[in-house]
């Protein structure tokens, strides 16, 4: 089946993008007391493996291509490399971004941006190709069986109906 197929693909992009990176070395939250340019040079640089950011985007494509929502691999990966590698949280992206006009930008930071844009290129790429490749590049037709609620003649039934599952969700959370 197509799922756990895609699910492969998904956990080896995972695997590849972390092993790729090199090891936090200090947490930039942790030492509250420090200044924000004393932890900014207490941090090591070290940039991300090429090869590694290729194969995790291979394996994105592959995990996308047997089940669309494979492409939720790149914004997950983007997402651990601020959370986990660059060890960002809310109050020391506001400071970093305040004070970029005041004192150079440090590499890490440079390099955390270049792979978040690039793994968002990249994904905007594949939801292009995606869009072209498959639907042929126009709206996808739905007929009665793959959608019944979008022939329903009742407003307040597909209303309800497609309100369902993003309420479904949010209380899953």
């Amino acid at each position: 089946r197509a799922e756990p197929l895609s699910a492969v693909f998904y956990c080896l992009a995972l695997l590849i993008y972390s092993w790729g990176h090199p090891a936090p070395s200090q947490s930039l939250s942790t030492k509250a007391s420090q200044s924000l340019s004393t932890k900014a040079s207490s941090r090591q640089y070290a940039p991300v493996s090429a090869p590694a950011l290729l194969a995790t985007c291979v394996m994105a494509t592959l995990s996308m291509l047997c089940k669309e929502q494979g492409i939720t691999c790149l914004a997950v990966c983007c997402a651990y490399d601020v959370v986990i590698v660059c060890q960002l949280d809310v109050t020391t992206s506001v400071r970093y971004i305040t004070s970029i006009r005041k004192s150079k930008t440090p590499k890490w930071l440079k390099s955390c941006v270049f792979r978040c844009m690039f793994l968002s290129v990249v994904t905007a790429s594949l939801l292009v190709g995606r869009v072209w490749l498959i639907a042929g590049g126009g709206a996808t037709s739905f007929t009665q069986s793959d959608n019944p609620t979008l022939f329903e003649p009742s407003v307040m039934t597909r209303t309800l109906t497609y309100s369902y599952l993003p309420a479904f969700c949010t209380w899953l959370l």
